[in-house]
Parts: structure tokens; C-alpha cells; sequence
């Protein structure tokens, strides 16, 4: 069953759970029509944002079916109504006109295909898509000189098409080619791929990595001055933990496109990996997201979340919460970057701005275990059990899944915060969990005045460099409920450490001074120990940029 699938249970008869229903059955153009009710009576809602989400795609998907199906007329409603809404999606356009086109509306279409090209100017199915509309509105100069910019465009991207129609003395009214149109037909029936490209792509998302980075550098050596070539090789060596020579190619695509924004993102993307986030941060100041001013939205929202991220784990919570204002409601189109703001926000100290932003993505995606487990830290920080517990019981149910132990932790965590014992299942082949566990039991034993047993086992977790400041005065409390000083060792020495409300700065300094190792280290122990501090998971960089490498495989 799917993600969706396993929340319906929850919403029978609501038309937004209906609507997405129809959607995942195929069934798009009624999953329209009740996504589009759902969307207006929950304007404003993290329910009513996801409706919007679905309901785009399923008029996208309707007015795809129908292209594919010949019947261009009929997905012109569809798309536009997408269109009207959401006129900032290049590829969305460019569909609409497609379909415009094939319906014999040239004049339309070519409207439709420069609204596109203003979000991207080197789309080349919407060039072509213009060219093809001036042709047949019978102004064959700008066709040719529509034509000649597609070809321009082949030095920044890679496309078939530019190989297609490709012409070293250019375009007039005397050359244009006569399967423009030919060309508009095949689109309706998905993408053209660059069968060389397409099978070397494809070679690395099947696992076969080498044969795949093998066939991107022949592209290479075929088409050197060609950055994208160079892009998706770095991309693919970045996948195989080959960073260095990710960071070569990627360097090369620069040189020869230094405004090329998605080497740039790869780039910085390399680098914080290897945890040189101060260098990572300088590139993505110097090549910052433009998501008002053309090119690929998605891309521009990824690069608007990296720089958020960079700028987290450096201290700079504010230049954080500026790169995603642009954005107005990631809570529905990219969760994480809400996550990003909510963490900024908590860093900052206004803790009741992250809890809202918390509380509307369980609302929004109440299948996530990811954000019921961060707002219940949340809560139980706060001191609101009663809502943590509740919660708790909400917790995403996978059937089978036996390895997200967070409940377990959450539930042993409040058992600790009312005074009782917590729970003490058999975790053993999950060491952390286990450590986790067996601190929660110290807690709960010096709240019964157990001192003796809590004093032998908080030491072995200090003899075994489990060293933060809840240790440190869980083991002093032991000792001092001896009430015997004399007892102690001639050269005895108290133990020191860090106290926590210093650590956030600590951590950004080691950061900062390329001292990641360190850094990971300090937050690590706490994450462990003291997993329902929210902190721990803000500066811990493999909770931001780990879910990366899954997006762009």
C-alpha cells in the first residue's frame, strides 16, 4: 500500500482523502474535481495546501493522458486550469501550449510557449514549441531566429533536439525545416531522450555505477565543452562516495559556465559532504537561488534548502530563514525546507514559532514518522505531556516495521518525566537504543533514591566517554547522596565538561573552523543520550543532507 493509501482509513467520506483516492487509481480528472472542492474549503490548512498538491497533478496527469490519447482539444481545460494557478511551472506550460498547438490554437500556444520560456529561457521543448507556432502564424524570420536560440541554448544545457536542428550558418525564412510540427506530435508522447545519456543514466540508477560513470566520461571526451555532460558526471561520482573527482568535473562545468546554477548547487553539495560547509556556504552566497527569475523552479527551491542548511550548521540562523522566504508554502511542496525554518526558528530561540510550523507538518503529513517524532520532542520539551503522549498514540503504524525504535525511546522518556519506570524491552541488537535506555533507567532510579546502583553505572558510562553534563551531574548527585566526602580518592577530580548551554555555539565554532569531526562527536553523544532535545537533530548534518542523495539518484 502506499504512503496515501495508508491514511484513508482515517478520512472516509472527506472528499480531499476521496480525491487523492481517485488519483492514486489513475482515475485523474475525478480526483480533480473533488481535489478542487477540498482545496477551496481548506484554503489555508496544511490539508487544504496538500489538496492543491494533488489536485495540480491530477489535472497535469489528465491533460498528459489525453495528449497521449490525441484528443489535444480536450486537455486544453485541464492545463489551463493548472496553468492559471500555477503559471510559475515552466513544464506545465510548455504542456498547455503543446496541447494548444496540436488543437490547431497557434496563436495561443505561442503565447503560452514565451510565458514558459520566461521561466526558463533555455527550454527547448518550449523554443521549439514557439518556433513551431510562428512558422504556422506565417512569420518565418522569427521562427528562424527562434530556431537559431534553441542552438544557442546547446551551449548551457544538453538536449536531442539540439542535435536535431543544429545548423552552423543559422536559420532564415528559406531554411526553416519542415517537421517542426512533426516534432510538436512526438512531444505529446513524453520527452525525447538522448539515447547515448538516457542509457548511461539509466545504467547508474539500475546500480551499475561504473558501467554508468564509464559511459558519462565517454560523453565527456565526445563533448567536452558540453557543462551538463559534466554535471551529471559529477553527479554520479558524488553518488559513489567519489567526491574529489565529483569536484573536479563540476569545477569544470564552472569554467565553462560560471553562471551555471545547478554545478554550483553540486558543488556546494560536495563539499558540505566532506564536511567543508564554510566553503560550501561561499559558493551558494555566490551563486544564490533566483527562484523569481527564470529557470527550473524544483532546482531553485533545492538550492534555497541548501543554503538554508549551510547556513544552519554555521551559526547563521537568520541568512536561514532569508533564502527560504521566497517560498510561501513549503509545508505542502517541500516539507524538509519547512523542517529547515522550523529548526532556524528553534535555533533562534523562538521556540513557539517552530512548535506552529512543527504542528502543521504532522497535520500536513500525518504518515511521516520523521515530523510526529520531532513534534513530540518538541512537546515533551515544552512540558506539555499530556500532548506528547497523545502523540505518541498517533504515532505513523507501518505494518512489519520492527526498526524505528523512537516510540520505544519517547515513550521511556515520558515514563522518566512522570516519575515511573520506564518499560525495559529486549532492544539488545540496537546498541544506541540500548545505551539510550539504559541512561533513562539511571534517571528513573535516582528519582527512587536507588544512589548506590545509579553511582556504579553512571561511572562506567563516564569511564566509557559517555561525558555530557546530565551525566556529569547524575554522577555527582550519586556520590553526594553518600553523604561520605572523606571517601573520596586523595586525587580525585570532579568531572568537567562543556554545559549544554554552550554547546550550540561550540559546535557552530568547530563547524566553522573546519573541525567537523569534533563537532560530529559532541553531538553525537548527546543525540544518543538526550535524543528529545530538538538540537541534537538540528546540527547533526547527516539529518539534513543524508535524504539528498536519495532525491537526486
Amino acid at each position: 500500500m502506499s504512503l496515501i493509501g495508508k491514511l484513508l482509513g482515517r478520512h472516509a467520506g472527506d472528499p480531499y482523502a476521496e480525491g487523492i483516492a481517485l488519483f492514486e487509481a489513475g482515475r485523474f480528472a475525478e480526483a480533480a474535481e473533488r481535489l478542487r472542492g477540498a482545496t477551496s474549503r481548506q484554503r489555508g490548512t496544511g490539508a487544504g495546501s496538500l489538496a492543491a498538491f494533488y489536485r495540480r497533478q491530477a489535472l497535469t496527469g489528465e491533460g498528459r493522458r489525453l495528449l497521449r490519447e490525441g484528443r489535444a482539444a480536450a486537455a486544453i481545460p485541464f492545463l489551463s486550469e493548472a496553468a492559471a494557478e500555477w503559471d510559475r511551472f515552466p513544464d506545465l506550460l510548455c504542456l498547455l501550449g503543446l496541447s494548444q498547438a496540436l488543437a490547431g490554437a497557434w496563436g495561443d500556444a505561442l503565447a503560452t510557449a514565451g510565458q514558459a520560456l520566461r521561466c526558463n529561457p533555455d527550454y527547448i521543448e518550449a523554443r521549439l514549441l514557439e518556433a513551431a507556432a510562428l512558422a504556422r502564424l506565417g512569420r518565418p524570420r522569427d521562427a528562424a531566429a527562434s530556431l537559431d536560440k534553441l542552438c544557442e541554448s546547446g551551449r548551457r544545457v544538453d538536449h536531442a533536439l539540439i542535435d536535431e536542428f543544429a545548423r552552423p550558418e543559422g536559420y532564415d525564412a528559406a531554411t526553416l525545416p519542415s517537421q517542426l510540427e512533426e516534432w510538436l506530435t512526438r512531444l505529446a508522447d513524453g520527452p525525447i531522450p538522448d539515447a547515448d545519456m538516457a542509457s548511461a543514466i539509466a545504467l547508474c540508477r539500475a546500480g551499475r555505477w561504473e558501467d554508468g560513470v564509464a559511459g558519462l566520461r565517454q560523453l565527456c571526451v565526445q563533448r567536452p565543452h558540453w557543462p551538463d555532460y559534466r554535471v551529471k558526471l559529477a553527479a554520479a561520482l558524488f553518488q559513489t562516495d567519489r567526491n574529489d573527482e565529483a569536484l573536479t568535473e563540476v569545477d569544470c562545468a564552472l569554467a565553462l559556465n560560471p553562471r551555471y546554477g545547478t554545478a554550483a548547487t553540486l558543488k556546494a553539495l560536495v563539499l558540505a559532504d566532506q564536511g567543508r560547509f564554510v566553503e560550501a556556504r561561499a559558493v551558494m552566497q555566490a551563486h544564490p537561488p533566483q527562484p523569481a527569475t527564470g529557470g527550473n523552479p524544483h532546482e531553485a527551491l533545492f538550492a534555497a534548502y541548501l543554503a538554508a542548511v549551510l547556513a544552519l550548521l554555521t551559526g547563521c540562523c537568520e541568512e536561514a530563514l532569508r533564502v527560504l522566504a521566497a517560498y510561501d508554502d513549503l509545508t505542502l511542496t517541500f516539507p524538509r525546507g519547512e523542517l529547515a525554518r522550523a529548526a532556524a526558528e528553534d535555533l533562534l530561540g523562538r521556540e513557539t514559532n517552530a512548535a506552529q510550523r512543527l504542528a502543521a507538518l504532522v497535520a500536513a503529513w500525518p504518515a511521516d514518522a520523521d515530523y510526529a517524532h520531532l513534534h513530540a520532542c518538541q512537546l515533551m520539551r515544552g512540558g506539555d505531556l499530556a500532548a506528547a503522549e497523545r502523540a505518541l498514540g498517533r504515532w505513523p503504524a507501518w505494518e512489519g516495521d520492527v526498526t524505528d525504535h523512537r516510540p520505544l525511546l519517547l515513550a521511556a522518556q515520558l515514563a522518566v518525566a512522570r516519575g515511573r519506570r520506564p518499560a525495559a524491552p529486549e532492544v539488545a541488537s540496537e546498541p544506541d537504543v540500548a545505551l539510550a535506555l539504559r541512561y533513562l533507567a539511571l534517571r528513573a532510579q535516582a528519582q527512587r533514591g536507588e544512589w548506590a546502583q545509579v553511582e556504579t553505572q553512571v561511572a562506567l558510562l563516564w569511564r566509557d566517554g559517555w561525558r555530557t553534563e546530565r551525566v556529569a551531574l547524575l554522577y555527582l548527585s550519586a556520590l553526594a547522596a553518600r553523604g561520605d566526602g572523606g571517601s573520596l580518592s586523595a586525587d580525585w577530580t570532579a568531572p568537567t565538561v562543556v554545559p549544554e548551554s554552550a554547546l550550540t555555539q561550540l559546535i557552530w565554532l568547530l563547524n566553522s573552523a573546519g573541525r567537523v569531526e569534533e563537532a560530529l562527536e559532541v553531538c553525537r553523544r548527546h543525540r544518543i543520550l538526550h535524543g528529545e532535545d530538538l538540537r541534537w537533530h538540528w546540527l547533526w548534518p547527516p539529518f539534513w543532507l543524508a535524504p539528498v542523495r536519495r532525491w537526486i539518484g
